[in-house]
């Protein structure tokens, strides 16, 4: 049906108007209202939104899994977010490279990007993440939000490192992730040396506070699951804080049918938005929000 609308707003925009000049009728009265009838329709429709769609299919036989519209958010910043969507993280999709399990076992996880492209102001960015968020808890009945922060590389073990932690050394970068809440954190030990992982229970209220944290810190994601979610069965999967190589998170959040995000602001791309996987009707919600 959206398909068949955007066809029908395509040729209302590019053939009809072609087709009346063409053939000489742009005299004739009736030419004449049609044209400012739809003069008016153009312009009410730029005023609502603009959209385009692009949808791709790996094969026949499978169902779409790959869409892709552009949506304008407000009239008044005309900025204009782009969204991709993809039923299945495991299949070709314009949202997340992941290879799947090993093990031959395959989750059902969707995924979402919204982003938007050039310029967009900090505010704007802020405000798309926290009403994201929002939309998954309004799904749960009873909903946790969490900030995870890890380190990337493996640092070198020492008695100081091993003390300070991870909170330790955010404090001293003026990161103080007491502010939010209760602090989990675990210690990962190897021959390479210690890596830490951090989790902090946010609420609706601090997740504004935690989106600089988020956007800042590359190694670092928002989950938004269910109250009762034992966050320390993340905390011990660890991550990099790149979705493509942490596997075990992704598995970890399917497990517990929550959902993870990943704020980024590539500048090489001029590109800045949200990441989500998880739960495909929570997703599906998502991306229908945005068509």
């Amino acid at each position: 049906m959206q398909l068949n609308a955007h066809r029908r707003y395509l040729r209302a925009n590019s053939q009809y108007p072609k087709v009346l000049i063409s053939t000489g009728e742009a005299r004739s009265n009736r030419v004449d209202r049609m044209i400012s009838k739809l003069t008016l329709t153009q312009e009410r429709r730029r005023l609502r939104f603009e959209t385009t769609l692009t949808v791709t299919t790996s094969a026949p036989t499978i169902p779409r899994i790959v869409d892709r519209i552009s949506t304008m958010r407000t009239a008044a910043t005309m900025t204009t977010d782009t969204v991709d969507f993809t039923r299945d993280i495991y299949s070709e999709n314009l949202v997340l490279n992941i290879r799947p399990p090993h093990d031959g076992i395959r989750p059902s996880i969707a995924g979402i990007s919204i982003y938007s492209r050039g310029s967009e102001p900090y505010e704007s960015s802020r405000e798309r993440f926290i009403s994201i968020v929002l939309d998954l808890c309004y799904a749960y009945q009873d909903y946790a939000i969490w900030l995870l922060v890890g380190t990337e590389a493996w640092q070198r073990d020492s008695r100081i490192l091993r003390h300070q932690k991870l909170t330790g050394l955010l404090r001293k970068n003026k990161v103080d992730l007491s502010q939010f809440g209760k602090v989990e954190e675990v210690q990962i030990s190897s021959e390479y040396g210690l890596k830490f992982f951090v989790a902090v229970n946010l609420t609706k209220e601090n997740i504004g506070d935690a989106f600089n944290i988020v956007l800042e810190e590359k190694c670092s994601y928002v989950v938004v699951g269910r109250e009762m979610t034992n966050i320390m069965d993340f905390l011990k999967a660890g991550w990099i804080g790149k979705l493509y190589l942490d596997s075990k998170l992704v598995l970890v959040s399917a497990e517990n049918d929550s959902v993870i995000l990943k704020a980024f602001d590539d500048k090489s791309n001029s590109e800045r938005g949200v990441t989500a996987i998880g739960n495909p009707l929570l997703i599906q919600s998502l991306f229908d929000r945005f068509q």
